[in-house]
C-alpha cells in the first residue's frame, strides 16, 4: 500500500504542514495539506476524501483543491464524513460567502457576470473562468466594450 504523509501538524509554517495523508494517490485522509503539498496533477488524481472533523487544519486544503481541479476532472471528488461535518462545511465554508459552493458550479444557467450601463457592457467571468455557453450569450451583446477574465 502506498501511504504518504502530507502533514500532521496543527498549524502551518515552514517545514510544518497541516493534517493530511494520501493513500494510493487516490484517497485523501483529511485535507489540510492537500493543496499546499500536492502538485496540480496529483490533486486531479484524488477521487475520495475522508474528513475526520471540520477543523481548518483538517479541511482548508480541500477548498483550494476544489478550485484547482474544477474543469480538470471528468468525475466529482467524493467527500465522506459524518453528517455534522458535511453540514458544517456546507453551512460555513462552501456557502458562496466564505468560499464558492463547488457542489453547485459551474452552473450552465449562470456561468459569469455581465455588467451593462449606458455606455456599454462589460463581460466579467470572475475567477471561475469563461464557458462555451458564455461566448454564445455575449455574441448577441452589441454594446460589449470589454471582457475581463481573471
Amino acid at each position: 500500500m502506498k501511504f504518504r504523509v502530507l502533514g500532521c501538524f496543527g498549524g502551518q509554517g515552514p517545514g510544518f504542514n497541516l493534517s493530511g495523508f494520501l493513500i494510493e494517490d487516490r484517497y485523501l485522509l483529511d485535507g489540510g495539506a492537500a493543496s499546499s503539498t500536492l502538485s496540480f496533477e496529483e490533486q486531479t488524481k484524488i477521487d475520495h476524501i475522508l474528513l475526520t472533523h471540520a477543523h481548518l487544519d483538517h479541511t482548508c486544503g480541500i477548498f483550494f483543491l476544489a478550485d484547482n481541479v474544477l474543469g480538470q476532472r471528468q468525475t466529482p471528488i467524493t467527500i465522506y464524513s459524518i453528517p455534522f461535518v458535511i453540514n458544517s462545511l456546507k453551512e460555513h465554508m462552501f456557502n458562496n460567502v466564505i468560499w464558492p459552493d463547488f457542489t453547485q458550479i459551474p452552473n450552465a444557467d449562470s456561468p459569469v457576470g455581465l455588467v451593462k450601463g449606458r455606455s456599454g457592457a462589460i463581460l466579467y467571468t470572475g475567477d471561475t473562468g469563461p464557458t462555451k455557453k458564455i461566448w454564445k450569450v455575449v455574441a448577441s451583446v452589441k454594446e460589449l466594450r470589454a471582457i475581463i477574465s481573471v
